[in-house]
C-alpha cells in the first residue's frame, strides 16, 4: 500500500529518479506508471519539471523548426513534451521493425522513417546500438543497455543505415541554405561539420565536440594569465590567435607527414576531432575558427592557395591578422603579407597579394574540401568501400549543388553503386534544390535503382524442379583454392554474364554451367559466385564468424545468428563438428526452404541429393 504522504513529498522522491540515455530508461518509465497509479501519484508525476532531465538527456536531436512548433504546442510543459517525442519514437520503430522482418516494401517503409529526420534520431541511435549476442560482440563495442531484441545485429545495421540516410537529407539541408532567401546562411564551421553527416555523424556531436575543445582551451590560457576580455586593457587579439594555434598544436593538431598527408579520413570532423588529429590545413583553420569564435574572435578561412589560413579581424581594427595554424614554428603563426614569408611563394608573380588575404564564404571551403576529399581518393591506394561510398556521395551533392557540374557527377557514379536508401534522400532532399538538368541526373540513376530493387524484393528460390545441394548458411572449403567461406546465396545455374563465364572458363567445369552456384563470402575477404562442384561442407569456429561479420558490411542483412560447432575439430563426420549460420527474415524469405535444409544438415548430417 502506498503510504499516505504530502504531494510535495512524492514529487521529490521522483525528482531523485535518474534521467539516462538508454533504450530502456528505468526512470521515465517509471514516471509513466506513477501516471496511471494513485491520484495523488499520477499528480506528482505530472509535475512537468520532474520530466525535464530525462527530456534533455534522451533528446539530443530534434528538427528545430518542429521543436518550436511543440514548444508552443505545449506551453513549454516537460512532461507533454516528453509524450509527444515518445510517440514519435514508437512510431519510428514500428517502421524499423517492418523493414528488419519485410523485404517487400522496404523502400517505401525506408522512405516513411527518413521523413521523420532528426526527430527520431535518437530512438534510432539507441537502436543502432542495441544489444547483440555474444558470438558478434566485439571488443570496445558500445551498447544501449536492455534485452537482446530479435534479429539484433539485423536491427543494429538498418539502425545505423536510417541514421547514415537521415544526416545526409540533413547535410543537404543545411548547405540549401546557401541559395535560400533566409538571411541567415550557413557558417564555415556549420558548412564544414556537415561532411561528417555523410558518415551518419550528427552536427550536434561534433558542435559538442568542439565546445569541449573550446573550453579546455579556454580554461588553459586563463591559467597562463592571458586576458580572454576585449574590455581588459591588456586584450591582445594576436597573442591569443597565437596561443590558440600553440593550444591546438599541443593536442595533436598538426599536419601529417608523407603518405599519411592524403588519408580520406583526414578530410572529416568526425576522424580529426577522434582519431586523425594530424589533418590538412583546411581542418586544421577549421579546428581555429571554432575555437576562437568560441572565445568570441571574427575569425573567418582565408581561400589561400596551396592552403588554407585564418582571418582575424580584431574588435576595432581595420587591419586583420592573418593566421597560419599549420605552421610548424611559432613565430610562424602570425603572418605578414607585407614580409617576407615562405608561404608567399605559393601567390602567382602577376596577382595583387592583398587579393589572397581575404575572408571567403563556406561555400567556397566546402567546394575546396569536396575536391580535396576526391584527390585523397586518387591518391590512395586500396581506399575502404565504407569511406569510397560517402566520400562519392557526398562529392556528387556538393558538385550538383554548388556547381550544377552534371557531367562529373556522371563519372563520380561509376565508381559506387547506389543503394535505395542513397536514393531516398537524394530524390526526397537533393533533388528538388537542383536545376532541371541535374535533378533529371538523378532522378534517372535513382530510378533505374529503385526500378532494380522492385524487380528483386518479391524474388523467391524455390528447390523445386532443380536439385541444389547445398544451402544459405552452410561453411565450406573449396574443393581447389582451399579457402573456407559462408555461402549466403544461389542459382539454380550460373547466372553470370557470358564475358565472365568465358573468362572463368566455367565452360571447362566437369558439370559446366548448368550446375548450381553459390555466392560466397570467403574468408579472405573476397565475395565470390562457386561451382556446386567446387564447394565442400566445412567445420568452423566461432573466430570465423566474427571475421565474417566484421569483414563484410552486409553480413548482418544475410544473417542474424549461428549454431556454432561445439568440436569442429572433430569435422562435420561427426554432430558436434556440424554448424550452420541463421539467416535474417530478408534471406528467409528469398530462400524459405533452406533453414529446414540447413536444420537437418546440423541435426543428421544429411544434404539433398
Amino acid at each position: 500500500m502506498i503510504p499516505q504522504l504530502p504531494l510535495d513529498v512524492f514529487v521529490k522522491v521522483l525528482s531523485f529518479l535518474p534521467a539516462s540515455r538508454a533504450r530502456c530508461d528505468i526512470g521515465s518509465t517509471t514516471l509513466a506508471h506513477c501516471l496511471e497509479t494513485s491520484c495523488l501519484l499520477r499528480e506528482a508525476a505530472s509535475v512537468p519539471s520532474i520530466w525535464q532531465s530525462h527530456y534533455q538527456l534522451r533528446y539530443e536531436h530534434c528538427d528545430e523548426d518542429n521543436e518550436h512548433v511543440r514548444m508552443e504546442g505545449v506551453d513549454n510543459n516537460w512532461r507533454l513534451l516528453y509524450q509527444q517525442r515518445r510517440q514519435l519514437d514508437l512510431v519510428a520503430l514500428q517502421y524499423l521493425d517492418k523493414m528488419v522482418t519485410l523485404k517487400v516494401g522496404q523502400t517505401e517503409t525506408a522512405r516513411s522513417l527518413f521523413r521523420l529526420g532528426m526527430d527520431v534520431w535518437d530512438a534510432l541511435e539507441l537502436e543502432s546500438l542495441c544489444p547483440i549476442p555474444e558470438l558478434f560482440a566485439g571488443e570496445g563495442m558500445e551498447f544501449s543497455g536492455g534485452s537482446i531484441p530479435d534479429h539484433a545485429i539485423t536491427r543494429r545495421f538498418w539502425a545505423k543505415s536510417m541514421l547514415d540516410t537521415i544526416s545526409r537529407g540533413h547535410a543537404i539541408g543545411i548547405w540549401q541554405r546557401f541559395w535560400t532567401s533566409q538571411p541567415e546562411k550557413p557558417s564555415f564551421e556549420e558548412t564544414i561539420s556537415a561532411l561528417s553527416c555523410f558518415f551518419g555523424t550528427s552536427e550536434e556531436r561534433l558542435t559538442a565536440q568542439l565546445d569541449a575543445l573550446a573550453n579546455e582551451c579556454c580554461e588553459a590560457l586563463s591559467r597562463r594569465g592571458v586576458p580572454l576580455d576585449p574590455s581588459d586593457k591588456s586584450y591582445d587579439t594576436s597573442a591569443i590567435c597565437m596561443e590558440i594555434c600553440t593550444f591546438m598544436q599541443g593536442r595533436g593538431f598538426v599536419l601529417p607527414s608523407g603518405q599519411e598527408f592524403n588519408s580520406v579520413l583526414h578530410n572529416y570532423p568526425h576522424a580529426y576531432l577522434s582519431t586523425n588529429k594530424k589533418t590538412i590545413p583546411i581542418c586544421l583553420v577549421h579546428v581555429f575558427v571554432a575555437i576562437g569564435s568560441r572565445l568570441h574572435l571574427n575569425a573567418s578561412p582565408i581561400n589561400f592557395p596551396g592552403t588554407v589560413l585564418a582571418y582575424v579581424l580584431p574588435p576595432g581594427a581595420a587591419k586583420p591578422i592573418i593566421v597560419n595554424p599549420s605552421a610548424s614554428s611559432s613565430r610562424r603563426f602570425i603572418i605578414d603579407p607585407d614580409l617576407q614569408d615562405p608561404i608567399m611563394q605559393m601567390v602567382p608573380s602577376n596577382v595583387l597579394i592583398p587579393e589572397y588575404f581575404q575572408p571567403c564564404t563556406g561555400m567556397a571551403m566546402l567546394l575546396r574540401a569536396s575536391r580535396n576529399v576526391l584527390a585523397s581518393i586518387v591518391a590512395t591506394h586500396e581506399v575502404p568501400r565504407g569511406i569510397v561510398h560517402p566520400s562519392v556521395l557526398m562529392a556528387a551533392c556538393v558538385h550538383l549543388l554548388f556547381q550544377a557540374d552534371d557531367r562529373t557527377v556522371e563519372r563520380l557514379f561509376l565508381n559506387i553503386t547506389l543503394q535505395p536508401l542513397d536514393c531516398i534522400f537524394l530524390l526526397d532532399s537533393l533533388a528538388p534544390c537542383l536545376i532541371e538538368r541535374c535533378k533529371t541526373l538523378i532522378e534517372r540513376h535513382c530510378q533505374a535503382e529503385l526500378a532494380d530493387a522492385a524487380t528483386t524484393e518479391g524474388d523467391i528460390h524455390s528447390r523445386v524442379d532443380k536439385p541444389v545441394k547445398y544451402f544459405v548458411g552452410m561453411a565450406f572449403v573449396h574443393a581447389r583454392y582451399g579457402y573456407l567461406g559462408f555461402i549466403y546465396g544461389w542459382d539454380k545455374t550460373c547466372n553470370a554474364t557470358e564475358e565472365w563465364m568465358s573468362l572463368m572458363k566455367v565452360d571447362a567445369l566437369r558439370r559446366g554451367r548448368f550446375q548450381p552456384f553459390y555466392n560466397v563470402f570467403s574468408d579472405d575477404g573476397a565475395q565470390r559466385y562457386v561451382a556446386e562442384e567446387n564447394i565442400q561442407p566445412a567445420a568452423f569456429t566461432r573466430e570465423h564468424i566474427q571475421a565474417a561479420y566484421q569483414r563484410y558490411d552486409d553480413f548482418p542483412t544475410r544473417f542474424q545468428g549461428a549454431e556454432i560447432p561445439e568440436e569442429p575439430s572433430n569435422g562435420i563426420d561427426n554432430a558436434g563438428g556440424r554448424g550452420r549460420l541463421l539467416m535474417s527474415p530478408h534471406t528467409l524469405h528469398i530462400y524459405p526452404h533452406d533453414n529446414e535444409v540447413g536444420a537437418l544438415w546440423v541435426k543428421e548430417g544429411l544434404l539433398p541429393s
